[in-house]
């Protein structure tokens, strides 16, 4: 029986998934360590209010993954 919680034992795949996904362009991801749920829920929340505060104040229309489905589908 492993003793391991299932983020000990997932940390090797996600770093090596972090450090993976950028060598197509040729850069190089260096993990450290993970911080949390809590702080990744703080800090996805906060990019998401700034985003849509950038498309506010530039009257821009923000674009989904729906509506580029709805977009593509049609076409």
């Amino acid at each position: 029986m492993c003793n391991a919680s299932v983020a000990e034992m997932l940390n090797p795949c996600l770093c090596r998934f972090f450090e993976d996904y950028k060598k197509n362009e040729h850069k190089e991801v260096k993990v450290d360590e993970f911080l949390g749920a809590e702080l990744a829920r703080k800090t996805i929340t906060e990019s998401m209010v700034s985003a849509e505060a950038f498309h506010k104040a530039h009257n821009l229309t923000r674009l989904t993954w729906r509506t580029l489905h709805i977009e593509s589908s049609s076409a």
